[in-house]
């Protein structure tokens, strides 16, 4: 095969031949609830995982996928594009960074790049999207990583979660602070920063609040109009799908709806969303 692009499974898509000369592979996470192991692939069943979740009263955590993971994607091609998710968060980037190093060993002659998207889900797809049209456009391997490069700084990721029971039993949140957000049903907006870093930015009272500023914060931070925009929701069809309508309305070029998979649905928990633009 002449090419693969490689991405980790909080991107919420799955493995995919997009033409004869194009792989796309899906390196999974892993999550752990109490002795119970998730791997986050085509076969994890994430509404099991969330019930255990919510009835186990102890810490969860996820973990990066190995170094031979990568490494096994990063042998299938001449040419491989590797997209993961914000190195401020997690350590996938750098694992995939030894995995290619690794590889380069092994066989010198293939081409690999690594991009810290420093975001998560809706990014990494449109980073990715852009990486297979690059690449049919028959532009060389240098090309397409240079360009990508930059066509990734200009891609912005926003999100809105509704439940924090994940974060507060992971000692992310204040007990006593997430009750009380959930009490007075604020549904704060929060974005990935330039450094991959996550920044509240507005706490609006009720979702159809929370809809309205998460589309101003949208138009504040670019043009929007033409744009594609990618939604991954973990059980928020109806608030994402009234999204949907809403950036429809303001223009956009296209509006996708992913359900998150392991990862994301672990962190954004249900009800929660995430969108690229």
């Amino acid at each position: 095969m002449k090419w693969n692009i490689v991405l980790d499974s909080s991107s919420d898509l799955f493995a995919e031949m997009l033409d004869e000369n194009v792989e796309r592979t899906i390196v999974p996470l892993k999550l752990v609830v109490g002795d119970t192991e998730y791997v986050d692939n085509a076969e994890l069943d994430v509404d099991e995982m969330l019930r255990a979740m919510k009835a186990y009263q102890g810490p969860t955590s996820s973990s990066t996928p190995s170094i031979g993971d990568f490494a096994e994607a990063f042998r299938k091609a001449k040419n491989t594009i590797c997209v993961t998710m914000t190195s401020a968060l997690s350590a996938t980037y750098e694992t995939a960074l030894q995995a290619k190093e690794m590889v380069l060993k092994e066989d010198p002659s293939k081409n690999i790049h690594v991009i810290d998207t420093r975001a998560t889900a809706g990014k990494i797809v449109l980073v990715g999207e852009e990486a297979f049209r690059l690449i049919r456009e028959g532009l060389t391997f240098d090309d397409v990583a240079k360009k990508l490069d930059e066509y990734a700084t200009g891609i912005k990721l926003i999100f809105s979660m509704e439940r924090f029971d994940n974060l507060i039993k992971n000692g992310r949140m204040p007990k006593y602070q997430g009750k009380l957000v959930q009490m007075l049903k604020i549904r704060p907006v929060a974005y990935a920063t330039d450094a991959g870093e996550i920044e509240v930015i507005d706490k609006p009272r009720g979702e159809s609040a929370m809809l309205r500023k998460m589309v101003e914060r949208m138009q504040e931070f670019k043009n929007i109009e033409g744009l594609p925009v990618i939604i991954s929701h973990c059980h928020a069809l109806e608030p994402a799908t009234k999204l949907k309508e809403m950036l429809e309305a303001a223009n956009v070029g296209s509006v996708r709806l992913l359900k998150t998979r392991g990862l994301c649905s672990y962190y954004t928990d249900e009800g929660g969303f995430i969108v690229g633009f």
